[in-house]
């Protein structure tokens, strides 16, 4: 059995290595299929054409592929292949495609509250209450001195600090609220953690379609890399919301089921 990430591999997964899996980057997925028989794509989504052609290909091995296309993170004006891609995949599977349920790292409540964070039309779309949303926490930063030291008490207390995947060339506003974390959406892919927190700066709004919007053209989309983050998280989401009363004030009606 062989397992092919489509993604960079973390920590976790370099964990595992160390341990004999046979676990590998999706540059390696020639000498997954050459050594294996049973092979499990992981974010499958992130397979380009080419790569999911050469897959398909070995009709004579036993190939489980796992994707979700909401878990995409394109860069600005790039081509999202990822829904073709899992169409090609489905109708290859046949009857044996399988489709999971909505549970985000088996956590009801937290799944409800991040759905209803990007989209604020479903806020009464279930009976949670208040009191169900105790596993998320918001925290309003007037300024992002304030952000980084309620950040730096919360990592220090164990808390993993996401920061949304910005250019590596040039400068965006998403910049000046990483804080000097080294875990960014992108390496997180495929991870999980008990508690999360994940800065929202004031370039966040909700379009007049009450979804949740970005002004600023980053390189990544940045909604994109916001859901990753918060999908992170098994047990406790902290929202810290930087001079953005708009997405706060939103964040409150969710939990209070006011809208």
């Amino acid at each position: 059995v062989a397992i092919v990430h489509c993604a960079q591999l973390n920590n976790g997964q370099h964990s595992l290595r160390s341990h004999g899996w046979n676990l590998v980057p999706v540059s390696n997925y020639n000498t997954a299929l050459s050594t294996s028989n049973i092979i499990v794509i992981d974010e499958s989504h992130r397979l380009t054409q080419y790569q999911l052609d050469q897959i398909l290909a070995n009709e004579d091995k036993y190939i489980i592929f796992s994707h979700d296309t909401n878990q995409r993170l394109n860069t600005r004006g790039s081509y999202d292949s990822s829904q073709e891609v899992v169409d090609k995949i489905i109708v290859s599977s046949g009857t044996m495609h399988k489709e999971l349920s909505k549970k985000i790292r088996h956590n009801k409540k937290l799944a409800s509250f991040i759905l209803k964070f990007f989209n604020l039309n479903i806020i009464r779309s279930d009976n949670f209450q208040k009191d169900d949303y105790n596993d998320v926490s918001l925290y309003y930063a007037a300024d992002n001195q304030d952000a980084e030291n309620h950040v730096t008490y919360l990592k220090y207390l164990g808390w993993e600090h996401i920061y949304l995947t910005t250019s590596r060339i040039d400068t965006e506003p998403l910049d000046s609220i990483r804080f000097g974390s080294t875990n960014s959406a992108h390496q997180s892919i495929g991870q999980e953690y008990d508690s999360v927190v994940v800065v929202i700066d004031e370039n966040f709004y909700y379009h007049t379609t009450q979804k949740l919007s970005y002004r600023y053209p980053p390189y990544y989309n940045p909604l994109e890399t916001l859901f990753q983050a918060v999908t992170r998280t098994r047990k406790n989401l902290t929202l810290v919301i930087v001079n953005n009363e708009e997405v706060y004030k939103n964040c409150l009606k969710i939990i209070n089921r006011n809208i």
